[in-house]
């Protein structure tokens, strides 16, 4: 027996504040814990995912390949001459065309692909279930964006853009990225302004392509 009705009443109240705070205070920090694991995995100039998750998601990629066969491509882009860009109108208009580069490759490719920044002037965008021609499609789309980018600005660079599509599963990321950078490279020394592309794997009758594509 309570020595006053009041008592059951406040008990109840002061249980049901209690909850709520603590129910707030749970929700709060889960948001933060969220913010936290999201910031880790983008990168923090162009909110696209950094190279730690790149690696990580492309790893799950390589596994499904493995358990079901179907062709993956990357795609790896450089900046030729960004240096110039920095050095003639300044870091702030450098970081605005790297940001700028990273909204053109999102809004080029599907939900299902991966954008990513892996530091600098370097980008890569993995592809899943994509074949050579498909990759053509979406690859001449973004390289025209990117060179409409930098011409309305004035500014003297172009992209070296190296494109692998693999039809068997590669050994590693490792060995993913690098097949792409090696084309990206070869691209860059023979300084045309188009995307190379190559094949990893049995592939079947694939269309021509510029400086491409080849069997690596």
């Amino acid at each position: 027996m309570y020595s006053h009705p009041v008592i059951p009443i406040w008990n109840a109240t002061v249980r049901l504040g209690f909850f709520l705070v603590v129910t707030l205070a749970f929700s709060a920090l889960k948001r933060a814990l969220e913010h936290e694991q999201a910031m880790a995995r983008s990168d923090n100039l162009t909110g696209v995912f950094n190279g730690r998750a790149f690696a990580e998601l492309a790893e799950r990629e390589i596994a499904r390949m493995r358990r079901y066969p179907s062709p993956t491509t990357i795609a790896y882009f450089d900046v030729n001459h960004f240096k110039s860009v920095n050095d003639g109108w300044g870091h702030m208009t450098g970081d605005a065309l790297i940001f700028s580069m990273a909204q053109a490759l999102q809004h080029q490719t599907r939900s299902t692909d991966v954008v990513a920044r892996l530091g600098g002037d370097e980008f890569v965008i993995l592809m899943p279930e994509t074949d050579v021609e498909s990759s053509q499609v979406v690859l001449k789309r973004v390289h025209q964006e990117l060179l409409i980018i930098v011409r309305q600005r004035g500014f003297p660079i172009s992209f070296s853009i190296g494109v692998v599509t693999f039809f068997t599963p590669p050994s590693s990321v490792d060995a993913m990225i690098g097949a792409a950078d090696q084309l990206m490279y070869s691209a860059k020394r023979s300084q045309q302004n188009d995307p190379r592309f190559a094949v990893v794997g049995a592939a079947g009758p694939q269309p021509a392509a510029s400086a491409g594509p080849r069997l690596l």
